[in-house]
């Protein structure tokens, strides 16, 4: 499901890289598929599935995949070439390749700098979006917590980690903390609605503020229901 925008070039990349392509781009392809197969396979036996488990296969893919583009750009620079001549031709062939990339492209794009989508895929978004910008000293970052869901322990752990001991060299101390582990009384920021309707139920809240650029309400919690 990560993969749609190149499922139906992906086949037509395999043949493109084993058959019509030079020799060092036709070992590159088969080293792709042998590694990022055998990777596939271990971690669809595996006893747990998440959704991050997968990221290390998407560089093999791409290696896979890329040889569809080379291949395309090749034969168009070739035929193109020989009407205009080696720069237009070229050129030419560059362009043509790059538009059939720009629906995917646009759609990284979109999930990078304007995250929608499941309440966890969001809400983890934007708390990078929100340390960006706190680096840059366009958010409040002291007295504040943090909070995040109980089940995202490893996003906090691994990616977030580094946006909070990367402010900290700047002499901000970020205050992550669990939902479970919140007071009556504190000052909260909240990335998902997912968190903030459990916030909702477990306290009398009160929203402070809203951060437009990163979709983060400032919420405080005044008493336990």
């Amino acid at each position: 499901w990560q993969f749609t925008s190149y499922m139906f070039v992906f086949p037509l990349a395999i043949i493109a890289g084993l058959k019509f392509l030079p020799g060092p781009v036709k070992q590159l392809t088969s080293f792709a598929l042998f590694v990022g197969g055998g990777f596939l396979l271990v971690i669809s036996l595996s006893a747990t599935k998440l959704s991050h488990y997968d990221a290390p296969l998407f560089p093999y893919l791409a290696i896979v995949t890329a040889a569809f583009y080379f291949l395309l750009y090749t034969v168009l620079s070739t035929w193109l070439s020989s009407k205009t001549g080696p720069l237009k031709g070229q050129a030419f062939a560059f362009t043509l390749t790059l538009i059939l990339l720009a629906l995917p492209y646009n759609i990284i794009i979109s999930k990078v700098y304007f995250p929608k989508g499941d309440y966890w895929e969001e809400g983890f978004s934007v708390q990078c979006r929100y340390f960006q910008m706190a680096a840059h000293g366009q958010a409040q970052a002291d007295s504040v917590k943090l909070v995040f869901d109980s089940k995202d322990d490893f996003a906090v752990k691994n990616v977030l980690t580094c946006y909070k001991e990367a402010l900290h060299e700047k002499g901000l101390n970020l205050n992550i903390v669990k939902r479970d582990e919140l007071n009556p009384g504190d000052k909260t920021i909240v990335f998902d609605g997912w968190t903030k309707q459990l916030l909702e139920r477990d306290y009398e809240t009160r929203q402070l503020a809203h951060i437009d650029k990163c979709n983060a309400d400032v919420v405080y919690l005044e008493c336990k229901k």
